[in-house]
């Protein structure tokens, strides 16, 4: 129940303070809560752990609430205010981090990047790559990434052409071979059959050549 699950995040708080005060500085030396930070936000001076989980905590608790009282029914006022928590959450995050920082934290941890690893799957950018391909689909998604249910055909019809120009955009920056690569790397087919041969130990390759 909701209030389970705010129970549950009170003890969960308690035990971290408690571990704190036991710990001293040595609490934000620990491996598990480097890692944790540096997953989200990479290089990170440890003077400012104590600030960025505190900042990520209060929006995972204002955003769980939502979750919690939509009940699996997303209603747009909830999506509203979880684009607001989200643009707050930033707006904490860029008063802590340093603007390198930030883009470190963007590139790890936004949503925009959670969905590019997630198409890029089967493609393995390289660091290079996956920053070039990040700064254009960020592009896209700051203007055309909040979708509604009420959108006009006019603006379906400029999303579409977004979507033209983006292609283009990455094509140019991809070169026409590797482009070519990223085309059938995010073909929902090849990503089924990358997943498929990846449980069954088989080399890469087979993937292209069943695919082909």
């Amino acid at each position: 129940s909701p209030e389970a699950r705010i129970a549950q995040r009170e003890l969960w708080r308690q035990e971290r303070e408690e571990l704190k005060t036991a710990l001293g500085d040595a609490y934000y030396s620990t491996p598990g809560i480097t890692a944790s930070i540096q997953r989200q936000f990479g290089p990170i001076p440890k003077d400012k752990f104590g600030a960025l989980q505190s900042i990520n905590d209060d929006y995972r608790d204002l955003a769980s609430d939502i979750y919690a009282t939509a009940n699996g029914v997303m209603l747009p006022e909830d999506q509203d205010k979880l684009k607001f928590i989200e643009q707050e959450k930033l707006k904490d995050l860029a008063a802590v981090l340093t603007p390198a920082e930030m883009e470190n934290y963007d590139l790890r941890s936004s949503r925009t990047a959670g969905n590019l690893r997630s198409q890029l799957s089967a493609f393995d950018p390289s660091e290079q790559e996956f920053r070039s391909l990040f700064a254009l689909q960020a592009g896209f998604d700051k203007q055309y990434g909040n979708r509604t249910n009420d959108e006009t055909d006019a603006a379906r019809q400029q999303r579409t052409a977004a979507q033209t120009a983006l292609q283009s955009q990455i094509r140019a920056s991809l070169g026409e071979a590797r482009y070519a690569e990223y085309q059938r790397a995010t073909d929902g087919n090849f990503q089924q059959l990358a997943r498929l041969t990846a449980r069954l130990e088989l080399p890469k390759e087979t993937t292209v050549a069943v695919y082909d």
